[in-house]
């Protein structure tokens, strides 16, 4: 007995050890139902976000189909069915039955909607319910159209006054809303489900005037679809409309009572202008894994240390005797400890001292602390640091403020890093910096204040900063010396477009002469048919020459940056069917089969016609150049397509004869071709494909090929092409034949002005206008071209650029002025290719621009284009 009495606090230790145990399983108790709540709580708020994710989505379908009535003044059908195929619904959408538009008319526009309709092919369309209103909301397009969608067109929803409430206030709020719950009238019969119907206000882009209502329905069973598989069968969710719970608001509901739900959560939220009352429960899945596990682990490990600590302090008990030994040897460890921390502090690099704020003053510290500071370790003891800190230093402030303010933040748990000036008891000065932490003592407020001095660093930051600054002179010196060189070549690069312009100018001019020339005798009767070889040639050569020309002044311009392409309408298979047209005979010649291979594309696409068919003009005659037997096909397909446009990839395919692989890397560089051997044989600059690299990379794409030795070539190159979403006139221009016939009767005898300073260019342009039965005066300046234009009505006027005291920009604006010349067809007929030189000349007020040496057929269609607008107005 007196054996256990002596052991009493052996008892206590396990009493105390249980009542802790205890604690410790009723907070893990508590902490564990907390978690669960709070994952409880995330798995709501994810539901939450994905049906309002859903729901947005959804709506911004509408929002998207109001904002196509805001794009054109008048959406077809045919525009809203492409509109909603676009849409994929099945896919991206699958809760919306169908995409309608219901147009907002009075009674005086019933019979002409429903004429309308009829017009458009729904023949039985009609107005149901039958009657006479003051208002209507008609359902005049329903998409896709099948299957129930069929009847819902001229279904009246105005005189259904719940639907009637909602269309209120959607157009008072501009925003999608939504009916209450109600059964879609297509599934009356085929089993009813909870639905709703979105609508969205259509407003005139003239006015803003309500012009009808973008609305689809929706089937709660679908929009909340696989919504809470996705979490894994871990909750339960209802949804009712309003807040009143009754069966015929229950808009959706899963499987399972949420009486029964360990956790349960409501709440109301606005969707579409309405507010739907959300009722989550936990399910069985959830409450399993949100078990009391760690709680009965905490009990059992609080049972096992008690126990453990019961043995330990009856073990303790009873050997008093080694509990007295292991507190001396424990003892002296720690003076041991406490003599290794002061060896520490003593051979520190730091100056450390240990600072007594209630006492004011240091009351210990190392060596280097007192070497620091110049005096000795006693005299350092006998105050604090104020005494060494030049007062100056602390600019509008008092030090003892200062001091203050750093002791109250280092004591209230602050690690603190501040720089101070110290001034030596020696009379030396050092730049430190120093830390200040909060040391615990026996009812003691002690700061270790650590000093590092950093004199030798500041010295280093300011010659660093010396050095910065002449750095920065020496940039700035560079800088202006680099902006002169700009200038420089800015100035050199003015010279070389205006060089490039005026040789432009020189060799078009003569060459106008020449293939007009070529062209007219061709078109004599008798010459032999050696003589019209010989003027094959003759064009041919001129071509050639062009065509070198064109390729120079290209790359000058792109490498200069000032190369612009145009946006028109693009027909992919009319570039192929041209390209093609134009190399036939060629390939014909050498018995070459010439093929094309095109996907279906958009017609809507915008880009520039003209530099694609240059780019795949340059391949495919390449191509043709050489293949001496085999094929040569063009391909043109889809890289890749977004809703803003299409990336395509034009190839052409050949069996000719190769290319080494260690020539591939240069063959795209300007004057390069595979070899010298290949321009001997074959001919050409090497500019074709460095020009078509550089159309590729301007126009979002990019260039390259692949080829094998002895077996052929494929070269490709890719272009950005964007969408276009407003109707395009994709008509056929009027052929070389037909131009000429159009002139020849319909403005035969016409009066025609050709103003240009070279005699022969204006022989050719009188012979080219004669040859259709024209007639034609000519001038050889600006000024006798304005003083003619005001004696004379003439049907059109041909003028020249660059003339003579009134040049042809000068004299457009002149007559121009004249009476009734306001709207007289005048057309640049020019020298100047630049797209420059064309801006100007439609800002100077001529009505179009036909380059030198124009081709007879362009000219010609340019003419009756022209002539024929004249008549029209």
């Amino acid at each position: 007995m007196r054996l256990l009495l002596g052991l009493w606090p052996a008892w206590l230790v396990l009493v105390c050890a249980l009542a802790l145990s205890f604690g410790a399983w009723r907070y893990a108790v508590e902490e564990a139902e907390r978690q669960a709540q709070a994952e409880f709580d995330g798995e709501v708020e994810r539901v939450r976000a994905e049906l309002k994710t859903r729901f947005d989505n959804y709506a911004q379908t509408l929002r998207a189909a109001a904002a196509l009535f805001l794009t054109a003044d008048k959406v077809t059908r045919e525009d809203w069915r492409a509109y909603v195929a676009g849409l994929k619904l099945q896919r991206g959408y699958p809760a919306i039955q169908a995409v309608a538009f219901a147009r907002f008319i009075g009674d005086a526009d019933l019979e002409a909607l429903v004429a309308e309709a009829r017009r458009d092919g729904i023949a039985d369309f009609a107005l149901r319910p039958a009657g006479r209103r003051q208002r209507y909301a008609i359902n005049f397009y329903a998409e896709p159209y099948e299957g129930a969608n069929v009847k819902a067109l001229g279904y009246d929803m105005w005189q259904d006054e719940e639907r009637r409430e909602t269309m209120q206030k959607a157009m008072a709020t501009g925003e999608p809303t939504i009916t209450r719950r109600t059964t879609l009238r297509v599934d009356a019969q085929s089993g009813p489900v909870a639905s709703f119907i979105m609508y969205m206000p259509v407003a005139r882009r003239s006015d803003g005037v309500v012009y009808g209502f973008v609305l689809s329905p929706f089937r709660m069973p679908v929009l909340m679809a696989d919504l809470l598989k996705e979490h894994g069968g871990r909750i339960s969710l209802s949804i009712v409309d309003g807040s009143d719970a009754r069966p015929e608001n229950l808009l959706f509901a899963s499987e399972r009572d949420q009486g029964q739900a360990r956790f349960v959560h409501s709440e109301a939220i606005a969707l579409g202008g309405r507010t739907w009352t959300l009722n989550y429960a936990s399910l069985p899945d959830f409450e399993a894994q949100a078990g009391h596990q760690r709680p009965t682990m905490v009990l059992a490990a609080g049972l096992l240390v008690s126990a453990l600590l019961f043995v330990i302090a009856w073990s303790l008990g009873t050997t008093r005797n080694r509990a007295v030994r292991l507190a001396r040897d424990i003892t002296a460890s720690l003076h041991q400890s406490e003599g290794r921390f002061r060896r520490l502090v003593e051979n520190a690099p730091d100056a450390i001292a240990l600072y007594d704020v209630e006492a004011g003053r240091f009351v210990d510290c190392n060596a280097v602390a007192a070497k620091l500071f110049g005096c000795s370790r006693e005299e350092l003891l006998r105050g604090g640091p104020e005494r060494f800190y030049p007062p100056e230093q602390f600019v509008g402030r008092a030090l003892r403020d200062v001091m203050a303010e750093n002791h109250q933040r280092t004591l209230g748990g602050d690690q603190l890093l501040v720089e101070r000036r110290i001034r030596r008891a020696d009379g030396g000065e050092s730049v430190c910096e120093v830390r200040l932490t909060q040391l615990p003592g026996d009812g003691r407020r002690l700061i270790r204040c650590s000093y590092l001095d950093v004199s030798a660093r500041k010295r280093a930051e300011v010659e660093l900063e010396r050095h910065r600054q002449q750095l920065e002179q020496m940039v700035e010196e560079r800088t202006r010396a680099l902006q002169l060189a700009k200038e420089a070549a800015e100035t050199a690069n003015v010279a070389k477009s205006a060089f490039l312009a005026n040789m432009s100018h020189e060799i078009r001019t003569p060459l106008n002469a020449i293939t007009g020339m070529t062209h007219m005798i061709r078109r004599w009767s008798g010459i032999t048919r050696e003589q019209t070889e010989r003027l094959d040639k003759i064009d041919s050569a001129g071509r050639h020459l062009l065509e070198i020309l064109n390729a120079v002044l290209d790359l000058s311009k792109i490498e200069a940056g000032k190369f612009e392409l145009e946006e028109t309408p693009v027909r992919v298979a009319g570039i192929l069917a041209n390209v093609s047209t134009i190399l036939f005979d060629r390939a014909f010649a050498k018995n070459v089969q010439l093929l094309v291979e095109s996907e279906q594309l958009p017609l809507n696409l915008l880009g520039d016609s003209a530099r694609l068919q240059q780019a795949l003009m340059n391949y495919a005659s390449n191509a043709v150049k050489f293949t001496d037997s085999g094929s040569v096909t063009l391909r043109a397909g889809v890289a890749r397509e977004s809703s803003e446009g299409v990336l395509v990839r034009f190839e052409v395919e050949d069996t000719g004869i190769g290319i080494e692989p260690e020539v591939i890397p240069r063959l795209f560089s300007a004057f390069e071709q595979g070899d010298n051997s290949i321009t001997r044989l074959y001919g050409g600059t090497g500019l074709g494909l460095a020009v078509t690299k550089k159309l590729a990379l301007l126009m979002g794409g990019d260039a390259g090929v692949v080829s094998s030795p002895g077996k052929g070539s494929i070269f490709w190159f890719t272009a950005w092409l964007k969408k276009s979403f407003s109707p395009l006139a994709m008509g056929t221009p009027a052929t070389f034949e037909n131009a000429a016939t159009l002139l020849r009767t319909r403005y035969k005898g016409a009066l025609v002005l050709v103003v240009d300073d070279d005699r022969m260019n204006r022989e050719v342009a009188a012979m080219l206008l004669e040859d259709v039965s024209m007639q034609v005066d000519c001038a050889a300046d600006g000024d006798e071209a304005v003083t003619m234009a005001g004696n004379k009505a003439y049907a059109l006027v041909l003028m020249d650029l660059q003339m003579p005291r009134l040049d042809g920009l000068q004299s457009t604006r002149a007559i121009r002025a004249l009476p009734n010349c306001a709207s007289l067809p005048i057309i640049a007929m020019t020298a100047n290719a630049f797209v420059e030189d064309k801006a100007r000349c439609l800002e100077a007020g001529m009505n179009d621009f036909v380059t030198k040496p124009y081709d007879p057929e362009l000219l010609y269609q340019t003419m009756v284009r022209w002539l024929e607008q004249g008549a029209a107005n």
